[in-house]
């Protein structure tokens, strides 16, 4: 479908003058000039906002606290944001390409540029990391934020000009009435059939293929969702930004402005479970992928529980008379979703275990509707019309297996292979146990064979072989929604003038840490012999070897938890036979330990407010007091607290007790805790062990975040190879208490004596 490139500007006269005010009386006769404006998206919002008006539309969480815009605020900052695109000179047929996550502010653009005649190019920041830039080429770029912009800059060949909406985002204040009367103007010239947005697939099976959809079918997607649901005004749903399909476009953008209800806007998978708890949805049309965190929310709460429960659970699993009262609407009331009358999932297969139990707790789930690429609702038996579905079903059903993170299933001869990751706490998911690795998919496999053969299924349905993947899959190997892609790795060409600016390419800084002949031992047990190392200004340094290496032991003698017998250590020029703990973190290095150290009785801002408490100047006896130095100096850190929480996309769990937090999230606030400390250098021991693939990937983007916007030199211990690879400028290899290797990743990975002590002699005489 190409886009429709009908003239945006209306006869000549018509328009109205912007130098006199004019009152929300000319909204009626500007949208009576044109009987087509409802049937397009902004005009969707100024009939929302004349019939909706103060009831609230969107929602978002910031800094912790439920924002609302109510449909008047809505169409205001729409209008407003036409006006500054209008003033940026883009009008349509042009694309607005906007990059970023979770904001309301983002829809609001997208109507503007709708409004102006543009189509809409919804991308998040995964997508671009994934994929690049898509096609077709936009003529202005709107950022979320200037890592966003960053980002956009390094995969677009295009030199679109990019704006930061976190610049220059509009108010309501700025749209009066003579500028929402302007943007309905504006709106009467768009017809039904102009693209509104350009959607892309799942790219499961290749790059992500653009879908266009107009203004008709975007609306005719939305009245049958409103239809499918029931929605009202009364009605609560959230929203997962940035929009990718359709079936999220009908929910989250087209819906609202049809039937009046709220959405609100999540932050993330990490504050998920609290924020649907405060939502209490009414209706939740969500990926699959949301449903399974539902699931594993409910069985960690399961497991926390006494033999009571769990008896209850078994009880209500048999739909037992009065299980629903005792257990179903108490556990249901605990995750938030007492209210909902029913659930939707929009795109992905659901394990089958997790959508049978969350329908014998009570969840209200419809996983028979389906939504076309084309809008149109379908049985999702309809939508499996090739192998794909079917190989994604036998997926499901892997990865409901226990110790079972992902699988890929392909064809291979008379029956079905697979390459199986394991969940990071299953038996055998380190890579030194192989064989019971091996063990634990072999019972998968099993167990799902049984399975399919029970339900009839063909002998070319039956898994026949497997292989494990014991790295995980890498983000490029899966979808945007966490689903594993069939495809290959899309290989994404940096722009030239990003490419210079890569990592590899920056000129090593000065050193500024060195340990030269360290020896360390406990009794006759040497822990490091003759170590020497250099640390370079701005770098991310890895250190790497077996288990027993002497890794710890070295970031314990840089930190001064260690005494070397011998040897000397140089930080910022000056050497010292031995550092103690409080000196090196007065002096500026940091530090997180393997295993989580955080005060578990303390909150998350308590627990960062530590790390700052050697900034800390007023005596004692001032603190006792409550001295006004005191209570401005406590004022002053309690704010660097916030801003490091913000950063870390902590903010909306401040005051909860970190011993309830996810692990993942819990290594988050130990980071938070040592950047407190303001480091120059900070010492990472193992910050992603015991992490899912999708809480690695989210701290490895911190890491990395943490050095390019604070400068700070990063030495990180880490077990996980793809990490290291992809996180490092240079990587030390230690065996034994000594160091084998030191180099880029490149020439490490290839290094003999590498390959030697992680695989042994005989593989580097294959290798050879």
């Amino acid at each position: 479908m190409a886009l429709v490139t009908s003239p945006l500007t209306p006869a000549e006269g018509t328009r109205p003058s912007m130098n006199r005010a004019l009152d929300h009386s000319a909204l009626q006769p500007a949208a009576a000039a044109a009987p087509a404006t409802g049937e397009t998206l902004p005009g969707a919002l100024i009939a929302a906002a004349r019939r909706f008006g103060p009831h609230p539309a969107m929602r978002q969480k910031r800094g912790g606290i439920w924002q609302s815009w109510n449909f008047t605020e809505y169409l205001a900052r729409a209008a407003a944001m036409a006006r500054l695109l209008d003033g940026a000179g883009f009008a349509g047929p042009g694309v607005l390409a906007t990059v970023g996550e979770n904001r309301p502010e983002l829809y609001a653009a997208q109507l503007a540029a709708q409004g102006l005649g543009a189509t809409a190019l919804p991308l998040g920041t995964e997508f671009l990391r994934r994929f690049g830039a898509p096609e077709p080429r936009p003529a202005l770029v709107l950022c979320e934020t200037e890592e966003a912009a960053r980002l956009w800059r390094a995969v677009d060949h295009s030199g679109a000009p990019v704006l930061r909406l976190d610049e220059l985002g509009p108010t309501p204040a700025e749209a009066h009435e003579e500028g929402i009367a302007w943007f309905a103007w504006r709106v009467a010239a768009v017809p039904p059939d102009q693209v509104a947005l350009l959607l892309h697939g799942d790219g499961a099976d290749g790059a992500p293929r653009a879908v266009p959809l107009t203004h008709a079918r975007l609306l005719a997607a939305g009245r049958a969702t409103v239809a499918t649901l029931g929605l009202t005004a009364s009605d609560r749903a959230m929203a997962f930004l940035p929009v990718s399909g359709i079936a999220d476009a009908a929910t989250a953008l087209v819906a609202p402005l049809l039937a009046g209800c709220c959405v609100h806007c999540v932050e993330g998978p990490a504050s998920f479970p609290a924020d649907l708890k405060e939502v209490a949805p009414t209706c939740l049309p969500a990926p699959a992928r949301v449903f399974e965190l539902i699931d594993r929310d409910a069985q960690r709460r399961l497991a926390a529980g006494g033999p009571l429960v769990r008896a209850l659970a078994a009880a209500a699993a048999q739909r037992w008379p009065g299980s629903g009262l005792a257990f179903s609407a108490p556990l249901l009331n605990a995750l938030g979703l007492s209210g909902c009358r029913i659930a939707l999932v929009t795109s992905g297969e659901i394990e089958p275990q997790a959508a049978a139990r969350l329908a014998a707790w009570g969840l209200p789930l419809d996983r028979d509707t389906a939504m076309a690429e084309d809008g149109r609702l379908l049985s999702r038996d309809e939508t499996l019309w090739d192998a794909h579905g079917a190989l994604r079903r036998v997926e499901a059903l892997l990865r409901a297996e226990p110790g079972v993170d992902r699988a890929r299933v392909t064809r291979a001869g008379a029956g079905l292979e697979a390459r199986i990751a394991l969940a990071a706490n299953a038996a055998g998911s380190e890579a030194d146990d192989r064989e019971a690795a091996r063990a634990t998919a072999a019972r998968a496999i099993a167990a799902v064979n049984t399975r399919l053969a029970g339900e009839g299924a063909d002998p070319g349905s039956t898994l026949t072989g497997f292989e494990l993947a014991p790295e995980g899959f890498a983000p490029a190997e899966l979808t945007l929604e966490g689903e594993v892609r069939h495809a290959p790795p899309v290989a994404i060409a940096l722009a030239p003038e990003a490419a210079r600016a890569t990592r590899a390419g920056r000129p090593r800084g000065p050193v500024l840490m060195e340990v030269r002949d360290v020896h360390v031992a406990f009794g006759g047990v040497k822990a490091l012999t003759e170590m020497s190392l250099a640390i370079h200004e701005g770098e991310i340094l890895s250190i790497i070897g077996p288990n027993g290496a002497g890794k710890t032991s070295l970031l314990n003698v840089i930190n001064g938890v260690y005494h070397p017998r011998a040897g000397t250590i140089t930080f910022e020029g000056k050497a010292r036979a031995r550092m103690r703990p409080a000196f090196a973190a007065r002096s500026g290095i940091g530090r997180t330990f393997q295993h989580v150290s955080l005060f578990k009785g303390m909150n998350v801002i308590d627990n960062v407010l530590v790390g700052r408490a050697a900034r800390f100047r007023t005596s004692l006896i001032g603190k006792l007091l409550r001295l006004p130095a005191t209570a401005s100096e406590e004022k002053h850190e309690r704010e660097a607290a916030e801003r490091i929480l913000a950063f870390l996309e902590l903010e909306h769990l401040r005051k909860a007790p970190v011993a309830g937090l996810p692990y993942g999230i819990q290594k988050r606030v130990e980071l938070g805790r040592a950047l407190a400390t303001e480091p120059r250098l900070l010492l990472l021991d193992e910050p992603m062990a015991g992490m899912t693939h999708e809480e690695k990937r989210d701290m490895c983007g911190f890491i990395r975040r943490v050095n390019e916007s604070f400068g700070t030199t990063i030495l990180i211990i880490e077990h996980d190879i793809g990490v290291v690879m992809g996180l490092s400028d240079r990587v030390v290899v230690l065996n034994y208490g000594r160091k084998i290797a030191d180099g880029t990743p490149q020439e490490v990975r290839a290094a003999p004596d590498v390959i030697a002590a992680y695989l042994g002699s005989a593989a580097l005489g294959k290798a050879a």
